[in-house]
């Protein structure tokens, strides 16, 4: 059997085309911060809505047009934990995301959770979750 340039040419790129499918997946993780524990006071939620860019991008990972996100401002009374740069946001306002529990949650309210930088490409920021309504007093200035 002979074969030209042309058809191995065709055959060669069948072959690749084939092998550089690339099956239905989920997105890869990024990179997470140290996770923090965080006393502070609800100051603002929002909710928004983020649409997926560019249009062939959402559709070829069969996304829906937007993914609504809530934005929790936190007056921080008290962050720790090892590594945590939340420490140097005390006494400071710090926006966060929420994605359990927004719910619960009301301007004014004094709350103890965790927080952790995490995400994927399709949904990532500072996360607080674990979320706990507590006394007043604890979010009181020192």
């Amino acid at each position: 059997m002979r074969f030209s340039f042309f058809s191995m040419t065709i055959a060669a790129a069948t072959a690749a085309a084939a092998f550089c499918q690339i099956p239905q997946a989920t997105a890869a993780p990024a990179l997470t911060g140290p996770e923090c524990a965080v006393i502070g006071t609800v100051g603002n939620i929002e909710t928004r809505k983020h649409y997926y860019q560019p249009e062939s991008w959402r559709v070829g990972w069969g996304l829906p047009e937007y993914r609504l996100y809530t934005d929790v401002t936190l007056h921080l009374t008290a962050a720790a934990g090892e590594g945590c740069a939340m420490e140097a946001f005390q006494g400071k306002a710090f926006q966060l995301r929420v994605d359990q529990d927004a719910e619960k949650l009301e301007t004014g309210l004094c709350l103890r959770a965790l927080t952790q930088y995490s995400g994927d490409e399709f949904a990532i920021g500072q996360w607080l979750y674990d979320i706990e309504i507590i006394d007043m007093s604890s979010c009181a200035a020192e």
